[in-house]
């Protein structure tokens, strides 16, 4: 006996795509974030060199 579907439901081949593609935006994110947060630090630690310069000169 077949099942019907019922409005709502998704195949597996769908969910598994809906799954990858939630995991990868989720990486992409994740990517930028840790980008961004590496330019922060960046940016700190630029700062504290040109700070210590001044006092230096």
């Amino acid at each position: 006996m077949k099942q019907k579907k019922h409005s709502g439901s998704v195949s597996k081949k769908e969910a598994d795509e809906i799954a990858q593609q939630t995991f990868e935006d989720f990486a992409q994110r994740r990517r930028r974030l840790k980008e961004a947060e590496g330019e922060r630090v960046n940016i700190e630690v630029l700062q504290a060199i040109a700070s210590k310069e001044k006092k230096g000169h």
